[in-house]
């Protein structure tokens, strides 16, 4: 996803006939609370 021309990783964009169909959508989402406990957060930048 390109969002103020900075490419934003970790996001998805999902089409509304994937949404509007829940066992497509709950497997999508099931994979990511899965994945998330396993993420590692950013090291925090410093303020300028």
């Amino acid at each position: 996803m390109t969002m103020g021309g900075k490419q934003m990783n970790g996001y998805i964009l999902g089409s509304d006939d994937v949404i509007n169909q829940d066992k497509k959508l709950d497997y999508w989402l099931n994979l990511s609370f899965e994945f998330n406990p396993l993420a590692k957060a950013s090291k925090k930048k410093a303020k300028k």
